[in-house]
C-alpha cells in the first residue's frame, strides 16, 4: 500500500547530500566554534547581589562573562535549589539551564517551576539587563556591566566576531552552565538546558559547543534560516553571498547540531509566524534519532505559553531520574495518491496510545499561517503499545502533520510532510 521510502529516509539523504556538496544550512560542524572552550568550561567569578533577591528563596547573582571590546562583563542570574535539597545517598538534584527568548530576561518563575519540580535552575539575562521593568524606557533596566546589545536576526553579523552579540550569548550559557554545575547539592551529571523562541536558537548552538548537558529542548526556535519562510529567512537572503557563508560557518543552529549527542525534546505550535514547521521539522530531522517532536495545535509564541506543555518536564524527567519516557515514532509512511493520501504511522510507548490527530491543510500558499482541518483515529485498546496507526486524507492534502496522544495526554509528533513542496523539488 505504501513506499518503502519513508520521510525520515528521504530526509536522511537530503542531510548527506547538502554535507557532501556544502549547500547552505547544513556545513561542516565546527569542532568547537568561535570561542575557546577551555575558558568556558571553567566556574566563572561570581557574587551574589541580595538586593535583587526574590521571595521562595531563589537567589540573584552576578557572574564573569567574557570581555567585551577589552573591557570586562557581567551577567546577571537568578538561582534557585528545589525545597526538598538531595536525599541520602544522592550525588545531587538535576539541574537546568533555562534561556529566554528576544527581548526577554532571566524569568524568576520560571527558576522556581523547575524548583518546585525537584531541579536546581539558573535563569540569566543575555541582553545586559536586570529583570525589571521600566515604564517609560519601554523595555528591561540595562545594569553597567553588560556587553553588546541584542542584535536581531544577526544585524551584526559584519562586525569582528567576539564583538557580536551571539557570541556573547553562547558564552554566557556555557558559563552558566559551568556554574550551575558546580553549586553545592547539584548533581553535576544530570543537566539540561531549556531555550525558548531566541533562546532555542542559542541552545542549539550551546548543545554542539557543550558535551555536558544530558537533555536539551528547544521551544519555538530552530535552525535552516537560509530556507525559513520567516523574515528571518528574509534577512538571509537580503545578504551578500560573502555575509552568508560568514553566518553559515558562525552561528547557523543546524550545523551545531550535527554534533548533538544528547536527547533533545522539540515543542512547537503548527502556525509560528517566526519559525514555521517547514525547518523546524528539517532541524529535529537533524537528530531525529535521539529525539521527540511535539507540535501543539495552535500554541502561540510566548513565553508563558512556552512554559506549559507537560512534556517538557516529562521528558527532563525521563532522562535524568529514569522516569517513563515520551513514546517515539518507528516508522512513517505515506503515499500521495489519486484518490487521496494515505499515511501510517507506528509508534512505541510506555503507554497506551489512545488516539491519533492528523492535521493537513490544502493550501500552502502562506506556509507561515496554513489553515488546519484535522482527523481523528481513535487506537483500540488491544492495539498494545507498538500501534500502527492508519489515515487516508484528502487528495488535494498539500501538507500533513500527526499527533499521537498517550493515556496520561502527553503529544508526540510526525514532523510537517510538506507534499506541495516536495513535488516543486
Amino acid at each position: 500500500m505504501f513506499s518503502k521510502v519513508a520521510v525520515s529516509a528521504v530526509a536522511a539523504l537530503i542531510a548527506a547530500a547538502l554535507l557532501i556538496l556544502g549547500l547552505p544550512g547544513c556545513g561542516t560542524a565546527p569542532d568547537s566554534g568561535p570561542w575557546e572552550r577551555k575558558r568556558l568550561m571553567e566556574i566563572p567569578a561570581f557574587a551574589y547581589a541580595p538586593e535583587h533577591d526574590a521571595a521562595d528563596g531563589v537567589r540573584a547573582l552576578f557572574y564573569e562573562g567574557l570581555p567585551y571590546e577589552d573591557k570586562p562583563t557581567k551577567v546577571f542570574a537568578y538561582v534557585g535549589m528545589p525545597e526538598s535539597g538531595t536525599a541520602a545517598g544522592e550525588a545531587g538534584v538535576p539541574a537546568v539551564v533555562l534561556v529566554h527568548g528576544g527581548a526577554g530576561t532571566a524569568y524568576v518563575d520560571w527558576v522556581r517551576e523547575w524548583n518546585r519540580r525537584g531541579y536546581a535552575a539558573i535563569a540569566m539575562d543575555l541582553e545586559g539587563h536586570l529583570p525589571e521593568w521600566d515604564e517609560q524606557a519601554g523595555g528591561y533596566k540595562p545594569h553597567e556591566w553588560g556587553g553588546p546589545a541584542n542584535q536581531p536576526v544577526w544585524k551584526d553579523i559584519d562586525r569582528p566576531e567576539r564583538e557580536q552579540w551571539t557570541y556573547h550569548a553562547v558564552a554566557d550559557i556555557a558559563l552558566a552552565h559551568s556554574l550551575l554545575r558546580s553549586l553545592p547539592g547539584v548533581d553535576p551529571q544530570r543537566t539540561g538546558i531549556v531555550g525558548v523562541s531566541w533562546g532555542a536558537v542559542l541552545t542549539e548552538i550551546a548543545v554542539g559547543t557543550d558535551e555536558r548537558y544530558r537533555f536539551a529542548i528547544p521551544v519555538y526556535g530552530s535552525g535552516f534560516v537560509a530556507e525559513s519562510e520567516s523574515y528571518f529567512g528574509d534577512a538571509y537572503r537580503s545578504w551578500p553571498e560573502e555575509t552568508r557563508a560568514r553566518f553559515e560557518r558562525l552561528w547557523e543552529p543546524s550545523v551545531y547540531l550535527q554534533r548533538a549527542k544528547l536527547p533533545m525534546l522539540w515543542v512547537n505550535g503548527d502556525n509560528d509566524a517566526h519559525f514555521p514547521l517547514t525547518v523546524f521539522t528539517k532541524s529535529y530531522e537533524v537528530v531525529k534519532d535521539n529525539a521527540v517532536l511535539s507540535i501543539h495545535p495552535g500554541m502561540p509564541h510566548n513565553q508563558e505559553e512556552a512554559v506549559r506543555p507537560p512534556e517538557i518536564y516529562a521528558f527532563a524527567d525521563s532522562v535524568v531520574s529514569g522516569s517513563a519516557p515520551l513514546a517515539r515514532t518507528v516508522r512513517h509512511e505515506w503515499r500521495d495518491g489519486i484518490d487521496g493520501v494515505d499515511v501510517s504511522i507506528e509508534l512505541d510507548s510506555p503507554e497506551p496510545i489512545v488516539r491519533a490527530e492528523f492535521y493537513y491543510t490544502l493550501n500552502v500558499s502562506d506556509r507561515l499561517s496554513p489553515v488546519w482541518s484535522k482527523r481523528v483515529v481513535n487506537v483500540p485498546t488491544d492495539e498494545g503499545l507498538k500501534p500502527r496507526i492508519e489515515a487516508a486524507l484528502p487528495a488535494k492534502t498539500k501538507a500533513y502533520y500527526a499527533n499521537a496522544i498517550d493515556a496520561r495526554g502527553y503529544i508526540v509528533s510526525v514532523g510537517l510532510t510538506d507534499i506541495a513542496g516536495r513535488a516543486n523539488e
